[in-house]
């Protein structure tokens, strides 16, 4: 298995190393921003109603929470290197199916395989990093990789605008190719390691997938049919305590409870969810209010929704500085408040009141998720042994699409349920998970004192 050997000297393939992460990562960290700002015209493409189009953007994430567990789990079987470059090739493969599907199910299909490519890239960039670094670089890489993940969810909604504007919404899925040829080749830098036993653990991975199959199609099915999805539900019981006392036995199970065990590790968790909840209903809730508003075009409603992410990137450039004056809690009180109240007042606030006061909301509910996301990510990621880090990254990323999952569903029921006023709807309910981020946090900062 790859082991949790951080280097004490520098390689000459770190740089390249690095640029493989971070060439990865902006695919994952640009396709959200760029999805979610083309799905009213993909919504009009196809003749569907907005609800139905945001499940282009929750087939992808629901895939990727199902399988990042597996991919770090497998990743000592097949070899970190080996899943992770398989992974950002399945990207990139769907992305492109993406763009020539010709319906919205063949579309969702691509996004849902998409997903699983995603998960691998999640899952293994910094626990890939972290195996091959000296600490001094690897503190420097996650922080490169923060600020360009923040720095793609600016770009995004630019980059997607203007390609709707002048090449359509197909086009947006294209760029991805190029990224992922550049990944893959930089990925060569990182030493091959042979795979582990091929047989463990499979009936682990057997039980999980069939449990989190099952309660993703009563999630799916809810709205519709609750005596369905309380039936899924109920079948999952099943395999998920299969699940759970199989891996008792495991020093490193599939799904980490012994990292989950750990109170300010699984509070930190809980926080991400609650706050990625709140950034994802909240940020396709201004997606769709300022596609209703009357004022501007698509470009117009892009530099509004870019606002958000460079709230983030600011929050970013200044976390070094934050995190040696103010402790983890007190930076996530703030920064799930912040986030709150940008995104109540982006809620209440009257329609002709225009899009400059929503793009200062924007900016400060971007500058609260940045606040909040630096050190909450920092306690998740580096809170556990080295030997452990994969599973660290798949429960911070785990944590992150659940949360936004939950956000997307939940946007795509208020659409369908609530008419023109679901968008400030969901920027309200929004909100009170930001609140209840900032809580837990906080709470969690107790429990590591």
């Amino acid at each position: 298995m790859d082991g949790p050997d951080p280097v004490t000297k520098p390689r000459a393939g770190d740089a390249r190393a690095v640029m493989a992460v971070l060439a990865a990562m902006t695919l994952v960290a640009i396709d959200g921003g760029m999805v979610s700002v083309a799905l009213p015209t993909i919504a009009r493409s196809f003749a569907i109603a907005p609800a139905e189009a945001v499940s282009v953007v929750t087939s992808y994430q629901l895939a990727v929470v199902l399988a990042l567990l597996p991919c770090a789990h497998l990743a000592g079987r097949v070899g970190q290197r080996s899943l992770f470059t398989c992974g950002i090739a399945l990207f990139a493969g769907s992305s492109l199916c993406s763009a020539i599907a010709p319906s919205l199910e063949l579309m969702i299909a691509a996004r849902f395989i998409q997903g699983v490519g995603g998960a691998a890239i999640m899952a293994l960039g910094i626990a890939m990093l972290r195996a091959n670094l000296a600490a001094p670089r690897l503190h420097s890489a996650i922080g490169w990789n923060a600020m360009t993940v923040a720095g793609c969810g600016a770009v995004g909604p630019l980059l997607a605008a203007l390609t709707l504007e002048t090449a359509g919404w197909r086009m947006i899925f294209l760029p991805a190719v190029p990224v992922a040829l550049v990944s893959i080749y930089c990925a060569r830098a990182f030493p091959r390691t042979a795979p582990g036993p091929a047989g463990e653990g499979l009936a682990s991975l057997a039980c999980y997938l069939s449990g989190a199959i099952l309660l993703v199609l009563a999630i799916t099915s809810a709205g519709q049919r609750p005596w369905l999805a309380a039936s899924f539900a109920a079948g999952s019981i099943v395999p998920i305590a299969a699940l759970v006392l199989i891996d008792r036995k495991h020093a490193a199970p599939l799904v980490p409870f012994d990292l989950l065990r750990r109170a300010p590790l699984r509070m930190g968790a809980i926080a991400s969810i609650c706050c990625f909840t709140a950034q994802s209903a909240g940020f396709l809730g201004l997606i769709f209010r300022i596609e209703a508003n009357p004022v501007g075009g698509i470009f117009t409603g892009a530099i509004v929704a870019s606002l958000w992410p460079l709230g983030a990137i600011t929050a970013a450039s200044l976390a070094a500085q934050l995190e040696r004056r103010f402790s983890y809690g007190t930076l996530c009180t703030v920064g799930g408040s912040l986030l709150a109240a940008g995104l109540g007042m982006a809620a209440v606030i009257p329609s002709q009141a225009g899009l400059a006061l929503l793009s200062l909301y924007a900016f400060l509910c971007g500058m609260g998720f940045g606040t909040f996301q630096v050190p909450n990510n920092r306690n998740l990621l580096l809170g556990a042994r080295p030997d452990r880090s994969a599973a660290a990254g798949a429960v911070q990323a785990t944590s992150r699409l659940a949360g936004q999952t939950a956000g997307s569903s939940l946007v795509a029921l208020l659409l369908a349920s609530s008419g023109p006023v679901a968008p400030r709807l969901a920027m309200a309910m929004a909100s009170f998970f930001a609140l209840a981020a900032a809580l837990v946090a906080r709470r969690a900062a107790h429990v590591t004192a």
